[in-house]
């Protein structure tokens, strides 16, 4: 039985490492849609961010269907000064 404990630890740290990624996704995707103008490229990366919000529910919920707590730390993200120029 212990290790069966510890495969599971394993798998929800592996879980919360994969919704730390979706985190970031979220946030880079939903900064830049509002500082790009009103146009497809930003809807799009609007719908990206739904999108990654969904994928973190997903994960959110095995990892407390394993037993474990979802994670809601990230890294320290560098969203630079201005917008998009290339818009």
């Amino acid at each position: 039985m212990e290790g069966a404990d510890i495969k599971k630890s394993e798998i929800i740290d592996l879980l919360n490492q994969d919704l730390t990624g979706e985190i970031e996704a979220i946030l880079v995707y939903m900064r830049d849609s509002f500082v790009t103008p009103q146009c497809d490229p930003s809807r799009k990366m609007e719908e990206i961010a739904k999108d990654e919000m969904r994928h973190a529910e997903i994960l959110a919920e095995l990892i407390v269907d394993l037993g474990g707590t979802p994670s809601m730390l990230h890294k320290e993200l560098d969203f630079g000064k201005g917008g998009t120029e290339a818009f």
